[in-house]
């Protein structure tokens, strides 16, 4: 069997991960054919079976005919009918899958469901989308909200987040004293949204988020590709890509 194994993987470069062919066909072919030349009368009629001497206790090479009409007569059967079978498929309802089923996975086209989400990969063809993160007042946070669900876009991850930009941070006045606040409060909010509809989320996020004064935040986008079965409204978590695009809320 091992060696069943080595030559099926690197001779016949066939995809076999587990060896089926090897443990089952191999296997079941060579216990026939052993009976050909392996055969003893005594242990055969010990078993209750008509007694015969294989090829190498005398019997000759008949009983190996014998027991190799079996496993050819198998084979045949198997493979008339696999062609015939695939041949009738593929005139009716197809036998290969669309070039979108190979790139989604065909858990999602037959299950519904993504098998080994861990190893989903991006490919060429994917669906072009953009990460935009954006830095604003707590305030302003649902109306930004309100804004981005309105265009079918609800999956937002929020975190709050202290910050300053070029100011540094403001100074307060409290009770006729001055007071430094260097790091302000502010929300960091994050949404995949499809390519073709940038524009109106980055509009959405900076007419709910801008208040027309210092400190209104920034807004930023990075460009990737993912499958067309995780797009955003949809589902899926979004691998990352070096080309930024950054824009002011202010």
């Amino acid at each position: 069997m091992v060696f069943s194994v080595e030559f099926i993987d690197r001779v016949l470069k066939a995809d076999d991960p587990v060896g089926a062919v090897s443990v089952r066909a191999v296997n079941g072919i060579w216990r026939t054919l052993a009976a050909g030349p392996f055969a003893r009368s005594s242990s055969a009629e010990a078993s209750g079976l008509s007694p015969v001497n294989g090829l190498l206790f005398g019997g000759g090479i008949k009983q190996l005919g014998v027991q190799a009409l079996g496993p050819l007569s198998a084979l045949a059967w198997a493979v008339a009918a696999a062609v015939l079978l695939f041949l009738a498929m593929k005139r009716t309802i197809g036998i290969r899958v669309t070039d979108k089923e190979q790139l989604d996975g065909l858990g999602l086209a037959e299950r519904n469901i993504e098998a080994y989400p861990e190893f989903l990969i991006s490919a060429e063809g994917g669906v072009a989308v953009e990460k935009v993160e954006a830095i604003i007042r707590p305030e302003r946070l649902d109306g930004v909200l309100a804004g981005l669900r309105g265009l079918r876009y609800p999956g937002i991850t929020i975190t709050e987040v202290k910050g300053h930009g070029k100011q540094g941070g403001v100074t307060h006045m409290r009770r006729g004293e001055e007071h430094d606040v260097e790091f302000l409060p502010k929300i960091e909010l994050e949404v995949v949204v499809l390519d073709e509809d940038l524009a109106r989320a980055v509009s959405a996020v900076v007419k709910a988020g801008r208040a027309g004064a210092i400190g209104d935040g920034k807004i930023f986008s990075t460009t990737s590709m993912m499958p067309s079965a995780s797009a955003p409204a949809r589902a899926g978590s979004m691998p990352s890509d070096p080309a930024h695009h950054s824009a002011r809320c202010s």
